[in-house]
C-alpha cells in the first residue's frame, strides 16, 4: 500500500526556516575580501611582472613622463 508521504513513515519536522536574511554589509565585505585574496594569489603567483611594474612606477615618480620615455628607449635601443 502506498503512503501519502513516501516510504518514510513519519513526515519530515522542519527545524528552521529556510530563507535566512544576510545584512548588505556583510555580503559586501565578503566581496571586498574575496577580491583582497584574489590580488595577494596575483601577486604571488606572478613575481616578475609585479616587479616590472614597481620599477615602472619608481622611475616615473623619480623622474617623470620623460625619465619613462628615456628608460624605454634604453630599453628598445
Amino acid at each position: 500500500m502506498a503512503r501519502i508521504n513516501g516510504s518514510r513513515p513519519f513526515p519530515e519536522i522542519p527545524t528552521r526556516h529556510p530563507k535566512v536574511d544576510v545584512p548588505l554589509w556583510v555580503v559586501l565585505a565578503g566581496l571586498a575580501g574575496r577580491m583582497c585574496a584574489r590580488l595577494v594569489l596575483f601577486l604571488i603567483r606572478h613575481p616578475v611582472l609585479v616587479g616590472l611594474l614597481l620599477t615602472v612606477l619608481v622611475i616615473r615618480d623619480r623622474y617623470g613622463a620623460a625619465g619613462l620615455g628615456l628608460a624605454l628607449l634604453a630599453v628598445v635601443g
